[in-house]
């Protein structure tokens, strides 16, 4: 029991220091983006508003998750 409370504490640990976020299909972003909330992961489409501006930090990780979301026939 003591060995499972130590391995889910680490996790914890891990994903707080590590940080991520999740940018869903869709979704308005601007501000900016950090090292410390990265890797990014965008689900689909990230959008940018015409009068908004999105600054990526050097260093930070975006990944793009696209394509087919459902199961395949």
């Amino acid at each position: 029991m003591k060995i499972i409370t130590f391995l889910l504490s680490l996790l914890l640990i891990g994903n707080f220091i590590y940080g991520q976020t999740t940018i869903e299909d869709g979704e308005e972003v601007s501000g900016v983006w950090t090292v410390a909330n990265s890797p990014y992961t965008v689900m689909g489409e990230a959008i940018i508003l015409q009068d908004e501006t999105l600054t990526i930090e050097a260093g930070v990780e975006v990944k793009f998750k696209i394509g087919c979301t459902g199961d395949r026939a």
